[in-house]
């Protein structure tokens, strides 16, 4: 061997590979014991060959042309002009449509995907784990939404989470629990981090809006700073430690300094009374981390 000149290894029944001006000509075999051997053979860059049992691909002007034909495992057949702009490809597990950057279509592994203008807009489909999946992404993450919809029961409501970088984000998980938080950065970039969810999303959380079914929801402004709670129990509006109003079947009542002093009365009573340093009304409760679908 005098690399990068010309060299030349082997092994009886193994393996046989060349080379001469590397890497621009080259000859590789490999599997000698079968057969057929897989070959891989190259005059870079005009032309490239690759054989072996069950497959054969050429390219002439490496890589802008050439052709791929396969018939095991899977039989699959591709047209390459000027790639990677210009692909066609059929087979029974894969499917490529590719006129780049206009237009994108391919499956593989089950998985449906379209591409409109490259990189603008993305679409997805696919089934996992008993449910089917859509995802559309505007620019990889500036528009970023995925619903998820049952196989088994497809009447009921999909989940979806939906992010509007650095805006918006959205969760519904289809049963009716549903949030929304204004300005949300993070989240499009780690869509199953429990951590990052728990620990850093609510950081810039200056609204946030938490409906966990029908009777009960709730609103944050300025991390907690003012908060509405509605529940099947009554109201509840509070503004940081300043001010607090609850409105319930059982009393109502109006705070300052969460129970310094205010006024409070009953259900049938007509007249306010006042109290001191009664700290019995709770405040409403945090927010939970968002959920995913």
């Amino acid at each position: 061997e005098f690399w990068p000149l010309c060299g030349h290894r082997g092994r009886t029944g193994d393996y046989d590979r060349q080379f001469w001006l590397w890497p621009l000509f080259y000859r590789q075999a490999t599997r000698l014991a079968e057969a057929q051997p897989t070959v891989r053979l190259g005059a870079l860059p005009f032309y490239t060959r690759d054989t072996g049992p069950g497959f054969r691909s050429e390219s002439y002007v490496w890589p802008l042309f050439g052709y791929t034909h396969r018939i095991g495992p899977d039989r699959y057949d591709e047209r390459r002009y000027l790639w990677p702009f210009l692909v066609q490809g059929r087979g029974e597990q894969r499917y490529v449509n590719r006129w780049a950057p206009l237009y994108t279509h391919s499956i593989a592994r089950g998985c449906d995907k379209t591409w409109f203008v490259w990189p603008l807009f993305r679409h997805a489909q696919w089934q996992e784990a008993g449910l089917a999946q859509e995802k559309d992404q505007l620019l990889y993450f500036v528009y970023w939404s995925q619903s998820q919809r049952s196989l088994a029961h497809p009447a009921a409501a999909p989940a979806r989470k939906t992010h509007l970088w650095p805006l918006l984000s959205m969760w519904d998980n289809g049963a009716g629990r549903r949030q929304v938080q204004f300005l949300s950065p993070l989240e499009v970039f780690f869509p199953a981090n429990d951590p990052v969810r728990q620990l850093y999303t609510p950081l810039f959380a200056l609204y946030r809006y938490d409906r966990r079914d029908a009777k009960a929801s709730r609103h944050s402004l300025l991390w907690d700073a003012v908060t509405y709670r509605r529940s099947a129990g009554g109201r509840e509006f509070h503004l940081g430690p300043l001010l607090s109003v609850h409105t319930g079947a059982a009393r109502q009542r109006i705070a300052l300094g969460h129970g310094l002093l205010g006024l409070t009365r009953r259900p049938g009573e007509r007249v306010w009374r006042f109290f001191l340093f009664d700290f019995s009304g709770k405040p409403a409760t945090k927010t939970t981390a968002a959920l995913p679908p």
